[in-house]
């Protein structure tokens, strides 16, 4: 498993390419951002299936922020 830097990096690299950001800060919302839920869905998927890196996927729903998912990947 990733140490804490680097699954946030990882999280965040994969949040800007799907979202096609340049960067995000933590308070800024996946759906604010442009996301939708099939990409949401691809998001977590993607974290889970080529990183290891499980997140629910109701986080992104109830939450939204990155720095919701950066705390569901620090718990899970």
């Amino acid at each position: 498993m990733s140490s804490g830097n680097e699954t946030n990096d990882i999280i965040r690299e994969k949040w800007c390419s799907i979202l096609g950001v340049d960067s995000a800060g933590p308070e800024q919302n996946f759906f604010e951002q442009g996301g939708d839920s099939l990409s949401a869905v691809e998001f977590v998927s993607s974290l889970a299936g080529r990183c290891g890196i499980e997140i629910p996927l109701d986080v992104m729903f109830t939450d939204g922020t990155l720095q919701g998912v950066l705390d569901a990947a620090a718990t899970n």
